[in-house]
């Protein structure tokens, strides 16, 4: 499963993701190339697309870095300006 997610991630169709993933599977030369690891997967539904992506990790990794970033340099200017007022 880690392996068709993985394909999903880059984009594959679930078609495509699940086919590639069942392929790695059988040429994989250990006991996962037995068709009862593998076969009992199936895609129901639409498969033909691929999964949109809303939007990447890194947007909101850096969004929420800006945002302490800012936070954190407001609570300073607002602590200077109280020690500088009076």
């Amino acid at each position: 499963m880690r392996q068709f997610y993985s394909y999903l991630s880059k984009g594959e169709s679930k078609v495509s993701a699940l086919r590639l993933t069942k392929l790695r599977l059988i040429h994989s030369n250990s006991q996962l190339s037995d068709p009862r690891y593998w076969a009992p997967f199936v895609l129901y539904g639409e498969g033909n697309q691929a999964i949109a992506t809303l939007l990447p990790w890194t947007y909101l990794y850096a969004s929420v870095g800006a945002t302490l970033l800012l936070g954190g340099l407001a609570a300073i200017g607002v602590s200077y300006l109280k020690r500088n007022q009076g």
